[in-house]
């Protein structure tokens, strides 16, 4: 056999050897990489976990020393005002945390209760949120519950030429809400500011189903409307004497609007002739953990149509600017258009 014949041989075996040692070197270096890629993301995770940390007990610390309301008196009060009930009641204070510490501080901030859902008074609230009073919370008793209209017909009958903020009692709030409602109410004095909206929809002089609506959309910003529809918990500002007479009749309301009070606020703004004014982009919705098990929401998707009739037979000889008040709306939808 000669030289190049045995070399023949060995060469490929020698060529494969190669190869493979190759591909160990590559799969044995990709292996260290990827373990210290995993190392350092497992160190900067770490480190922002750390950071994070640091910047929540550095904003405690801060609330704990500036939070409260406001010492300066101003010729109309800015009231905060929102409801809660048993099932909440261990939450709400996560809420009222967030009132008690914006950019700009309300004169008040109350915490409206009905006396049916604590028969024992304060003794069967929590001992954090009873100690908020020493930052400026007010708690208020009602006779009656009128679930949801808590968090603001009360306030209108306590309050009736004060701002009035409404909240939810579910909802991570950013602690510039006041400053951002108040300096739309500064543009729009006349106008009920909101941070979140629906934009009512129609056909011909009818209003199309609530599922037909636009929902949660900044289409119409900064600019008063009145086929805009406030989510009263979003963050609502509304100014002294912008709903209609019949707002804080209980008996009526309760009867044709019994679980959808945006649906009964919208109309009252209605028939004033107040619009709405969305204050900047439509805020998107944070809910607090631990209080979505019961959601009036799953209700009212479901009633809202049913309501919102109610309130249109009921006052189906009010007339706008001599229209019904369907037509008026669409009137005004197809202005704006």
């Amino acid at each position: 056999m000669s030289l190049k014949q045995i070399w023949g041989k060995i060469c490929p075996a020698s060529k494969q050897q190669v190869n493979n040692q190759a591909k160990e070197v590559e799969q044995n270096l990709k292996k260290e990489l990827a373990a210290q890629d995993r190392k350092m993301t497992r160190r900067l995770q770490k480190m922002d976990n750390n950071a994070n940390a640091r910047l929540e007990r550095i904003e405690k610390m801060l609330m704990m020393q500036y939070g409260g309301v406001t010492q300066k008196k101003r010729n109309k009060q800015i009231i905060v005002a929102l409801t809660s009930y048993p099932k909440r009641i261990y939450e709400v204070d996560t809420v009222i945390e967030r009132f008690l510490n914006q950019t700009l501080k309300p004169d008040r901030v109350v915490l409206y209760l009905a006396e049916d859902n604590f028969p024992k008074g304060e003794a069967e609230l929590p001992q954090r949120l009873l100690d908020m009073r020493n930052q400026g919370l007010e708690i208020h008793w009602c006779k009656q519950d009128i679930k949801s209209y808590k968090k603001l017909i009360p306030a209108l009958l306590e309050y009736p030429d004060e701002i009035i903020i409404t909240a939810d009692d579910d909802i991570y709030y950013e602690l510039d809400v006041v400053e951002n409602l108040y300096d739309s109410y500064r543009k729009f004095p006349k106008a009920v500011s909101a941070l979140r909206v629906h934009k009512m929809n129609f056909e011909k002089d009818r209003i199309l189903p609530y599922a037909k609506w636009n929902k949660c959309t900044s289409e119409i910003s900064n600019v008063p409307s009145m086929k805009l529809f406030a989510t009263t918990g979003g963050g609502t500002l509304f100014p002294p004497h912008v709903l209609y007479k019949d707002t804080t009749d209980e008996k009526l309301f309760t009867k044709l609007c019994p679980n959808a009070d945006d649906v009964w606020i919208k109309f009252m703004m209605v028939l004033n002739e107040t619009p709405v004014v969305l204050a900047g982009n439509c805020v998107k919705i944070k809910c607090i953990d631990g209080t979505q098990e019961e959601r009036l929401w799953d209700i009212n998707i479901q009633e809202n149509d049913t309501q919102i009739q109610n309130v249109l037979r009921y006052y189906e000889d009010f007339r706008i600017e001599e229209k019904r008040i369907e037509a008026y709306l669409a009137a005004c939808d197809r202005d704006c258009n």
